[in-house]
């Protein structure tokens, strides 16, 4: 027997922070969590809703057909709820599918300690204890960049900077943090599909090449998988998306255009763990590389760790530093050295903290 229950969060920032690339900022950040009880134990899993008021409405589209459901036949279950979407064709279908991957999510965990296994297990097995990481957060239009990349590089590897589409901008701020980094440390760029123009996409691509950057995120607009195709030979770093894409079609349409040496996923928003595990095999067999981006979640970074060490070719994960929502899990995910650590224990091995969520749970807007 499986009971779902929907649970907004509203955490209060220490100052006004960015939730995507180019918002503005926000002064509190929302997290949607779904509480999943078995019947033995109780989990829960993030989910990354644009429109909170599609988080009760999601839950409900699912609850009854996943009642009688054990956590144990987690595979068959997504395989369901995917169905269910299919089905009724809800709208935002992006929130219905992150409502998904966050069952998905409490799902594999409550198999895992059922089972008595860590979910990497369930994935395949363990290459490594720990994965690792890129530092995000950093952006060509703080005044403050340089020191930002400064303190970055000292507790991470690699870092990301996000663009702005003005390409001479762009181009001086990586010159700027590749000074300041140093020449060792690998440096990836997210534009965030800033540049229209595939021509200006080319240039800045070109350009990146000679401050050695490591890859070249969305260039382009998502979906335009045969102009990426055009981009991808004709640059040096390699090319990467798509943070916001939520279905497998989506990603398989740009891996079978030839579009992407790395596929960038988050999943908060892809189909949960078992999307994530079904979009490593389908990026196996393009020979592209997978990334987990995680944003503030710690959540989503302990789910991806357990998904990440199960195969060679998925990493590294993207982390932003200083996370107001570190408190999310017990215990908090451990981060040494730019590596992200697999956390000990059965199931994902660390538990959403009940203090946490009475601290911060706000009442769920109405829906219907």
């Amino acid at each position: 027997m499986i009971e779902l229950e929907p649970i907004l969060l509203q955490i209060p920032l220490p100052r006004p922070r960015r939730v995507f690339p180019h918002s503005q900022p926000v002064e509190s950040l929302p997290v949607c969590l779904v509480r999943v009880d078995d019947g033995q134990n109780v989990s829960h899993g993030e989910a990354l809703v644009l429109e909170v008021e599609s988080l009760p409405a999601a839950v409900d589209l699912f609850a009854d057909a996943l009642a009688n459901s054990d956590a144990r036949d987690f595979g068959l279950v997504w395989q369901r709820m995917v169905g269910l979407l299919k089905e009724y064709e809800p709208a935002p279908p992006g929130d219905y599918s992150a409502v998904m991957g966050a069952i998905d999510m409490a799902l594999w965990d409550l198999a895992g300690r059922a089972l008595n296994v860590p979910c990497y297990a369930l994935a395949g097995g363990a290459r490594a204890q720990q994965v690792d990481c890129y530092a995000g957060g950093l952006y060509v239009d703080d005044p403050e960049l340089a020191a930002k990349a400064k303190q970055l590089r000292q507790k991470f590897g690699a870092i990301q900077l996000t663009l702005t589409g003005d390409k001479e901008a762009d181009l001086a701020a990586v010159k700027s943090v590749r000074r300041v980094i140093g020449d060792e440390a690998p440096l990836l760029v997210d534009a965030d599909g800033r540049y229209e123009d595939p021509e200006v996409a080319l240039a800045v691509g070109q350009a990146l090449e000679q401050a050695e950057v490591y890859w070249y995120q969305e260039p382009l607009p998502t979906g335009r998988w045969d102009e990426y195709a055009k981009l991808r030979p004709a640059i040096g770093p390699a090319l990467a998306a798509d943070k916001r894409v939520f279905g497998l079609k989506s990603f398989e349409r740009a891996l079978h255009a030839r579009a992407l040496d790395a596929v960038v996923a988050d999943l908060r928003l892809c189909g949960g763990m078992s999307g994530g595990q079904r979009l490593a095999e389908l990026s196996w067999l393009h020979e592209a590389r997978l990334s987990f981006h995680n944003a503030l979640s710690p959540l989503a970074q302990v789910a991806a760790v357990h998904l990440a060490v199960a195969h060679w070719h998925v990493g590294p994960l993207q982390i932003e530093p200083d996370s107001p929502v570190t408190g999310l899990t017990d215990p908090a995910p451990t981060l040494k050295d730019g590596f992200l650590r697999l956390p000990e224990g059965k199931g994902l091995g660390v538990q959403v903290s009940d203090k946490f969520v009475e601290l911060y749970r706000v009442e769920l807007p109405e829906y219907g």
